[in-house]
């Protein structure tokens, strides 16, 4: 069986600090590739603006990279189906090397915070 990693961000909202959350918002994640980016997953924002999707190999192997070791990832944020935000991507992510958390089961990998405009967020 393929091991999975948990991928995970936090949004917040620059000027207050507070969480970006509601049913309204989404987050999508991809893997850069050179012809046609892979889709990794999408996810609701929970109260504490978190992020999370389940990831493995064979998400960001594809046919343009089958090789590929490391994924390049960026994440876009949503609101009612309008792109708000387009990350920058990150490049070569280690995942096997993601840190193991002694209070759950398997791998992770924390993207980061990040603080997101006033403007582009809807309330």
């Amino acid at each position: 069986m393929e091991e999975s990693i948990q991928i995970h961000l936090i949004l917040l909202n620059k000027n207050s600090k507070e969480a970006i959350s509601g049913i309204d918002y989404l987050v999508k994640f991809y893997d850069k590739d050179p012809l046609r980016d892979d889709f990794l997953g999408s996810s609701d924002l929970d109260d504490h603006g978190q992020a999370i999707i389940n990831v493995r190999k064979s998400d960001f192997r594809s046919k343009d990279s089958p090789f590929e070791k490391y994924p390049d990832i960026y994440f876009e944020l949503f609101y009612k189906e309008k792109l708000l935000y387009k990350s920058n991507v990150f490049k070569n992510l280690h995942l096997k090397e993601a840190r193991d958390f002694p209070l759950a089961e398997g791998k992770h990998l924390s993207l980061g915070t990040f603080l997101i405009e006033n403007e582009q967020i809807i309330q």
